[in-house]
């Protein structure tokens, strides 16, 4: 098989002929969506981590805030 492109397609066994070089093109392509979507997961877990850290923060400042406003005995 040459490297010719070929854009036909079979409507009896639903098959596409591609190139070896598109195919190589495809699998570095998912390769690198595959990189870029385990870095998005890897940015959400810190945001997520950044985030209950916040909330965290803001619990306390809730809980001391309550303290403070707590009438004197």
């Amino acid at each position: 098989m040459d490297e010719q492109s070929f854009d036909r397609f079979d409507d009896t066994t639903f098959s596409v002929t591609i190139s070896l070089a598109e195919y190589r093109a495809l699998v570095a392509g998912q390769a690198l969506a595959n990189h870029e979507i385990s870095q998005l997961y890897a940015q959400v877990d810190e945001l997520t981590a950044r985030n209950a850290g916040l909330i965290e923060q803001v619990q306390m400042l809730q809980d001391k805030v309550v303290e403070d406003d707590a009438p004197d005995d």
